[in-house]
């Protein structure tokens, strides 16, 4: 009897400490504020880092229909979005990895390779 109601109290805690977090695809959904964007054009063994910073004036807005309006760097535009898993945000026709997300953090990296060592990096980071 002591055991049984060992088990169940176990199985209960255990129970509880798995909680499921929200996935991205919830999450995402909301207004984000532009923190910056990183733009990494990387040749002849040199990273050519650009940094360029936010504000309040730049946002992107995720719909729950898989919309994105956008206000970044002074222009504007509407792109579909998807996400993939708890990782992958498909904007437009770029797919960025899901390095952060939270309620209040959103950090986006994508990579493109060029020829030999040659590529360049994009990481956005956004908040609420």
């Amino acid at each position: 009897m002591k055991n049984t109601i060992l088990l169940a109290i176990l199985f209960g805690v255990l129970f509880a400490s798995c909680k499921k977090d929200k996935p991205s695809s919830e999450i995402i959904v909301g207004q984000w504020t532009l923190v910056d964007h990183v733009y990494n054009d990387y040749y002849s063994n040199t990273a050519h880092i650009t940094t360029t910073t936010g504000g309040a004036s730049n946002t992107i807005f995720f719909d729950e229909n898989g919309i994105a309006n956008d206000a970044l760097l002074g222009s504007t535009r509407q792109v579909s979005y998807s996400v993939q898993g708890n990782y992958i945000l498909t904007l437009g026709l770029d797919s960025y990895e899901i390095r952060t997300i939270t309620n209040n953090v959103l950090l986006l990296y994508r990579k493109e390779p060029g020829v030999g060592n040659i590529y360049e990096e994009y990481t956005i980071s956004l908040k609420r």
